[in-house]
């Protein structure tokens, strides 16, 4: 049984019917689920990530409005209705870490994860937001959601608005053809500067991924996933998993950098048949450039994009870690635990 599996049981049927009797005007009005951060919300925990908090859990978000008036009395009620243990396993109460049974407001949820209640308002609201927190914002399981306040705001987020999607792929295709690309890489290892050769690859492996994430219109959640979640998108990753494959695992430094041009070239196909871009024009492999193709791509999808928008930059600072210090101060924490 997995993380969701068992937080669902522990709702439907223990939380539930005891706010349902108990509170009936509070159940009316919560949302609940689980979603934010953790392996269980991605629905990727297993044996090896049942530390931190890992259990049966619920997250229940309030109006700001009803959190203010009632969501102190309403977490002590929950502490006293719900049962110490779920199937065996402690239901903790850890409002702290978003773990365990926690009581928040719908407001404050959104703002921990992408800094503002809702969907941004602008265009340029877009770019503050990173892309692993969107995922985080989006992610998981809503059980219960009477008044669709949740929902409402989670299909929003649901994905970029077109011209900001537009504007993040051609940074993504600049990126994998010049900084985080083969084009380092190849110059990297001809120096025999393999520290520097393993980070640009390194780079150039996760920015590919994270291409494929928006060529599939999906958002790409934080490293630790992200592989675990790219070969199961529908679309690319069958095609451009075993080249990444090939470029982490082949001893050959020269197959590694080919293998990257081939990604590029598979991405270029795609942005063709999608219309975003003209039919691309394959070039005999430079050995002082590598291969320029996604430049190209870039140079016709950012043509799309108002110019007010073309030097603006994507955060790629993830609100959620600032967490993981919070969890710092956590006595119930895994961590901290061991410290003891």
């Amino acid at each position: 049984m997995n993380g969701i599996e068992l937080s669902r049981g522990l709702f439907k049927e223990v939380l539930l019917p005891a706010v349902e009797k108990g509170w009936p005007e509070i159940a009316r009005q919560m949302s609940c689920g689980i979603f934010g951060n953790g392996s269980d919300a991605a629905g990727l925990d297993d044996e090896i990530s049942r530390d931190h908090h890992w259990g049966p859990r619920t997250q229940i978000l309030l109006s700001h409005r009803l959190f203010q008036s009632v969501g102190g009395e309403f977490h002590e009620f929950l502490d006293r209705e719900l049962p110490a243990t779920y199937l065996g396993l402690p239901v903790l109460r850890v409002q702290q870490a978003a773990s365990g049974v926690t009581v928040e407001s719908m407001d404050d949820f959104f703002r921990k994860f992408i800094g503002c209640a809702g969907a941004p308002r602008t265009l340029k609201g877009w770019f503050k937001c990173t892309e692993a927190d969107l995922f985080h914002a989006t992610n998981g399981e809503v059980w219960h959601d009477p008044s669709t306040r949740l929902t409402q705001r989670r299909e929003d987020l649901s994905y970029y608005p077109e011209i900001i999607w537009k504007k993040k792929v051609a940074d993504w295709c600049m990126f994998l053809t010049g900084r985080d690309a083969a084009y380092n890489i190849n110059r990297c290892y001809k120096r025999q500067d393999w520290a520097s050769a393993t980070m640009f690859l390194g780079q150039a492996v996760k920015r590919a991924m994270e291409l494929g994430f928006l060529l599939n219109r999906q958002y790409a959640p934080y490293t630790k996933w992200l592989h675990r979640l790219f070969v199961r998108l529908p679309v690319l990753a069958d095609e451009v998993d075993p080249l990444l494959q090939a470029a982490l695992h082949d001893p050959d430094w020269h197959k590694k950098v080919m293998a990257l041009v081939r990604i590029c070239r598979t991405y270029a196909r795609y942005l063709h048949k999608i219309g975003l871009t003209s039919k691309p024009t394959f070039k005999k492999f430079d050995p002082s450039l590598t291969d320029l193709v996604l430049y190209e791509s870039a140079v016709e999808i950012y043509k799309q994009v108002p110019g007010e928008m073309l030097h603006e930059k994507f955060n790629e600072t993830e609100l959620w870690e600032r967490m993981a210090r919070d969890v710092l101060f956590d006595s119930s924490d895994y961590f901290q635990k061991r410290l003891d």
